[in-house]
C-alpha cells in the first residue's frame, strides 16, 4: 500500500508538472492522422467523465435506495442517507455495512420477516442498483450501447477487479473509437482499389 501510494504521488506530480509535454509527445507516437488522434482524445475524456460521474451517480443512488427502507424500521432518513452514499462509494464493501447490522438487529428482536425483507431487498435490488444506474449513465454520457455498457462494467469487475469498473468501460469505448476509423479508412481505401480497377478496364 505505502509503495502503491508513493507511485501515484510521483506518477500525479509529474503528470500535473509535464502533462501537455507528456500528452504531445504521445500523439506523436500514434500513427493515426490528426483528426482521429482529436477523437480517440474527446472520446477517452467523455468516458473516463462518464465513468466518474457514474460511480457517485450509483452510489448516491444505493444511498437513497438503503436510506428509504431503513427509514421504516430505524428512522434518521437525511443521516442515513449520507452515511449509505459514502459507503456505497468504498469499494468491495457499499452499503450493506449499514443494512447487514439492522437486518441482524431485526433478527435478533424477535422481527424475522422485516430481517428477511431487508435481507432481500439489500442482496437483490441494492446490490444490482449499481449495475443499473452505471449503465444509464454510460449510455446517456459516453453514448455506449446499453448492452456494451452492462457487459463493460461487469466484464471489467470480473477480469480486472476493483479498477475494471473503470478499465471496462474506457477500454470499450476507445475500442468502438477504433474500430469506427478503421471502418472508415478501409471504406476509403476500397473505393479508391475500386475506383483505379474501373479506370484501368477503361483504358
Amino acid at each position: 500500500g505505502i509503495v502503491g501510494l508513493l507511485m501515484f504521488v510521483i506518477g500525479l506530480y509529474f503528470f500535473l508538472a509535464d502533462g501537455p509535454d507528456l500528452l504531445a509527445a504521445g500523439r506523436e507516437l500514434i500513427p493515426v492522422n490528426q483528426d482521429y488522434q482529436h477523437e480517440l482524445l474527446h472520446r477517452f475524456n467523455t468516458v473516463i467523465r462518464a465513468v466518474v460521474l457514474a460511480t457517485f451517480a450509483a452510489a448516491l443512488g444505493q444511498g437513497i435506495a438503503t436510506a428509504i427502507v431503513l427509514q421504516f424500521f430505524v428512522g434518521h432518513f437525511f443521516l442515513l442517507s449520507i452515511v449509505c452514499t459514502l459507503t456505497a462509494l468504498i469499494p468491495l464493501i457499499g452499503t450493506w455495512l449499514v443494512w447487514a447490522p439492522v437486518a441482524i438487529w431485526l433478527a435478533a428482536d424477535g422481527h424475522r420477516g422485516s430481517a428477511i425483507f431487508m435481507t432481500a431487498y439489500g442482496t437483490l435490488f441494492i446490490g444490482t442498483l449499481d449495475n443499473i444506474i452505471r449503465t444509464y449513465v454510460l449510455h446517456s454520457d459516453a453514448k455506449l450501447h446499453p448492452l456494451l455498457a452492462f457487459v463493460s462494467v461487469l466484464g471489467g469487475l470480473q477480469a480486472r477487479g476493483l479498477w475494471g469498473i473503470f478499465v471496462g468501460p474506457t477500454v470499450a469505448s476507445c475500442l468502438h473509437a477504433l474500430v469506427k476509423i478503421f471502418n472508415t479508412e478501409l471504406k476509403a481505401f476500397s473505393e479508391e482499389k475500386f475506383a483505379n480497377i474501373r479506370r484501368i478496364r477503361k483504358e
